[in-house]
């Protein structure tokens, strides 16, 4: 959770929303307000909404997190399985709690527990974005995982860090990418805001750390997050060399036909394959 939010800064790819420039990333707050299905006039208000983080920090079991999505959430698809749970379990297999997981499809949690009857529980990084390419999105996926594992080894502890703080950072890096300030405990205990750039240069080294001791590769690790590096370096993500390339193709043309202009050279560079800090702008 404390990950999500520097690294929705420095992965930012949906800067224009029906033809209106918005937030670095606006896909998050643009999904969250489509798919809200809380009642503002009524109780329901305060439950927790289908799209977000949650409303606090993960406790006790994975279990026990997949039950309150239950409690919270009304069924929106009353599907129901082929096979009864208890005649699997009396069977010796995994039941395929087919009921459970359709139900947890309809909450889209940025970080989202996921039962698997093949064997596993995984969580889901559903906040991270498409492109600009296949590079950039294995660089972002490496990041959120090196930084996850960091932070649980060496991170603030979640009980000094109000997790209002965390939703806080999350909307703050998807809002305004390299630009953000994310609120973070300092070295005398007290919160207080940092800039997104100098946080992730000083959490890269321990993010490829943690990533070695996972089992990656040590040379795979340092060039995925190398690649998060050289887009500090160049102040350069998809968005904002889609802001940038916009507003050169706005000096000849009106919005509709540089929007258009400008999808086609990014469709054109990204088949290219190069990572987005690599893509050149026009002079």
């Amino acid at each position: 959770q404390m990950a999500l939010g520097p690294v929705l800064a420095v992965a930012g790819n949906a800067p224009i929303f029906l033809q209106h420039c918005l937030w670095e990333e606006t896909r998050i707050v643009v999904f969250k307000q489509t798919v809200d299905d809380r009642d503002p006039a009524s109780a329901a208000a305060h439950a927790s909404p289908r799209v977000g983080l949650g409303r606090g920090w993960w406790q006790g079991s994975p279990a026990d997190c997949l039950a309150r999505h239950l409690h919270a959430h009304e069924v929106l698809l009353p599907l129901c399985g082929d096979e009864p749970p208890p005649a699997r379990l009396a069977a010796g297999a995994r039941p395929p709690l087919s009921e459970l997981r359709t139900h947890a499809g309809t909450i889209w949690h940025w970080n989202r527990p996921v039962y698997d009857p093949s064997g596993h529980l995984r969580i889901e990084f559903r906040a991270l974005p498409s492109g600009p390419t296949i590079v950039d999105m294995l660089a972002n996926a490496a990041l959120m995982l090196g930084l996850t594992l960091a932070l649980a080894a060496r991170g603030p502890d979640c009980e000094n860090f109000p997790f209002s703080k965390v939703e806080h950072n999350l909307y703050r890096g998807a809002q305004n990418g390299l630009d953000a300030r994310l609120v973070w405990p300092q070295d005398d205990g007290n919160l207080r805001p940092v800039p997104v750039v100098d946080w992730l240069r000083h959490w890269l080294p321990p993010a490829r750390d943690a990533l070695c001791q996972a089992g990656i590769e040590h040379g795979e690790a340092r060039h995925y997050l190398d690649i998060i590096a050289q887009r500090l370096d160049q102040g350069q993500t998809g968005a904002r060399w889609q802001r940038a390339w916009l507003e050169h193709a706005e000096r000849r043309s009106n919005r509709d036909e540089a929007l258009h202009r400008m999808l086609r050279r990014y469709v054109a560079l990204s088949d290219e394959g190069a990572p987005v800090h690599q893509w050149p702008l026009p002079a």
